[in-house]
């Protein structure tokens, strides 16, 4: 129902698990698309888009909460080396949490999180790839 969705206490909607973080409720939709249907879906589906990590905590509440790595709102496809979220939050992000500690490659633009069981961090990967996604409902909404 509505409620469950605005109370985000944890559980199931539409077929789409989701839980709470601070006041940030995120959804993991297995749907697969590329990097740039990601957000649109995530749009289609009532949420803010596809989801901001703004630090450890939230890095780590994501990654122990997904079972394939996804698809985040991080990418540099308008300026090389230039990460920005997708929804406009913090940029340039002071937190970010790459596997190996680089983030450069001019084939790679988009972002994924890691499942906490493959390594705990982001790597970057090319947007056309098929992922699922992480994606995120701030509330008050």
């Amino acid at each position: 129902s509505e409620a469950d969705i605005l109370g985000c206490s944890g559980g199931t909607y539409l077929g789409l698990t989701y839980d709470k973080h601070f006041m940030v409720c995120y959804f993991s939709i297995g749907d697969e698309p590329t990097w740039s249907e990601a957000n649109l879906m995530c749009q289609n589906h009532g949420y803010d888009g596809v989801a901001s990590v703004l630090d450890s905590d939230e890095s780590n509440y994501i990654e122990d909460f997904l079972t394939y790595s996804s698809w985040i709102g991080y990418n540099d496809i308008d300026t090389e080396g230039s990460f920005v979220w997708e929804n406009g939050d913090v940029s340039p992000s002071s937190y970010e949490d790459w596997a190996g500690g680089t983030s450069n490659s001019a084939t790679k633009d988009c972002s994924l999180i890691n499942t906490s069981g493959g390594g705990s961090n982001w790597t970057y990967r090319n947007c056309s790839l098929q992922k699922d996604i992480v994606c995120s409902v701030t509330f008050p909404h």
